[in-house]
């Protein structure tokens, strides 16, 4: 194989993964899509889970996520609250966004309010339980 031929697989590797990831961001974006529209659809009729179809299965409704960030502007005013809620071990550089979702969720089940400097909200989940497609594995 020749350098050329190196850099010319290369170069096409590159644009090919580059087009995969654009795909795969438009394919999370739809599927985030009809995720919503599914759970949405299941909250309106109290229900838990969808019709279980033979040759598809269903989808199940799970707790709401909880997603939090934080002002950067007021960090150092989240820490000492961290600290407070007597969890200073999650503070590192920073707080991971696993390790917050997980604390914020945890400050609300104990029932202390979430100052302004830490924004939270929820996020819908749902368990597919499909059936797998013909022809794959």
């Amino acid at each position: 194989m020749t350098e050329k031929n190196i850099l010319m697989r290369m170069r096409d590797v590159k644009a090919e993964l580059a087009e995969t990831e654009m795909r795969q961001k438009a394919l999370k974006a739809e599927f985030d899509y009809y995720k919503n529209l599914v759970a949405r659809m299941l909250i309106d009729q109290e229900a838990k889970t969808t019709t279980k179809f033979d040759d598809i299965g269903s989808v199940s409704l799970l707790a709401p996520l909880v997603r939090a960030s934080i002002d950067k502007a007021q960090e150092e005013e989240a820490f000492e609250f961290v600290r407070e809620c007597g969890e200073p071990e999650i503070i590192k550089l920073s707080i991971h966004p696993q390790t917050l979702y997980g604390f914020v969720g945890r400050v609300i089940e104990q029932g202390i309010a979430i100052p302004k400097y830490i924004d939270y909200w929820f996020e819908q989940s749902v368990r597919c339980n499909f059936k797998p497609m013909s022809g794959s594995r």
